[in-house]
């Protein structure tokens, strides 16, 4: 393949970043978990949006993590699927899938926050929205590569998946966990990312996925191969119900979302949110359907 002599040097430097700032806001706690207030300084909650300066959490939520289960389960996920993801895409679009599936997964939980828990003001932390976009990005790009790994759900479930299959139970459990448990995670978060990584490897790496299909059809003459790319017709519409149904539960409650919006003050944040997330959405959306043998390296 073109991109067998990369590194994931980005990846690695992800994780060394968020390795040593969780070191550095921990030692105090026997590296056992960080301290309250440097969620409060440095997490994203969407209640601080009035304030300008505040727009730095989206980024800087990202590399703050509550304990150290919540960091090694990120980081072994960022360096499971994101090094190979990487040497595909290069480094600078691989940072930009990550930075910016990490904001529009922010976004994404600044517009079901109030559905769950009534108000805007609950901090978010932790890798998760940008390692989901990630995962994202891998579901469009390894349909088919096959997965022996556990979910826990909340019991391990342990087997080989294909990465279609893995990804959609593990995007279920994220909406049934959102929608009817919650808890201290930030599931929506999950799947906001998880689908703006749907859209965002599409827009940023179309070109570069193309170039290495159509060199692997000429060099190794799998035209008939190629032709049976692509998602699949049921896992298309697994993926489907599943990024629809929070769209029509937003959809449904946005009069609420954004009245409530008006009482912390960031109506036209809050706005913004809710037109990017069913822009994105619906982008993702079409993407699935019709892009999917784009992308598939499988």
């Amino acid at each position: 393949m073109i991109y067998e002599n990369r590194r994931a040097y980005m990846t690695y430097s992800i994780i060394l970043l968020n390795v040593l700032i969780y070191a550095i806001f921990s030692w105090k706690n026997n590296f056992l978990y960080i301290d309250p207030s440097i969620v409060a300084r440095y997490g994203f909650s969407p209640a601080r949006l009035y304030e300008v300066r505040d727009l730095e959490t989206l980024t800087t939520s990202m590399f703050i993590h509550g304990n150290i289960f919540h960091i090694f389960f990120n980081m072994y996920v960022l360096y499971y699927f994101g090094k190979e993801l990487e040497t595909l895409l290069n480094r600078h679009r691989y940072l930009l899938l990550y930075l910016l599936s990490g904001v529009f997964g922010s976004l994404f939980y600044t517009i079901t926050l109030p559905m769950l828990y009534g108000g805007f003001n609950i901090y978010a932390i932790g890798a998760s929205g940008a390692i989901s976009g990630l995962l994202g990005g891998y579901f469009m790009v390894y349909p088919r590569r096959i997965l022996t790994l556990c979910i826990f759900a909340p019991i391990p479930i342990c087997g080989s998946f294909t990465v279609s299959i893995f990804l959609i139970i593990w995007i279920f459990i994220n909406l049934i966990y959102g929608l009817f448990i919650g808890g201290n995670i930030a599931f929506f978060a999950h799947i906001g990312g998880f689908i703006g990584g749907i859209t965002l490897t599409y827009l940023l790496s179309r070109k570069v996925i193309s170039e290495i299909i159509l060199t692997s059809r000429s060099l190794l003459n799998i035209d008939e191969e190629y032709e049976k790319r692509g998602l699949g017709v049921f896992s298309k519409a697994l993926i489907l119900l599943l990024i629809v149904t929070p769209m029509i539960i937003i959809i449904y409650n946005s009069s609420h979302i954004l009245y409530l919006s008006l009482v912390y003050r960031i109506f036209y944040q809050v706005l913004f949110s809710l037109i990017i997330s069913l822009i994105i959405s619906i982008s993702s959306i079409y993407i699935v359907l019709f892009k999917d043998k784009e992308l598939d390296i499988s």
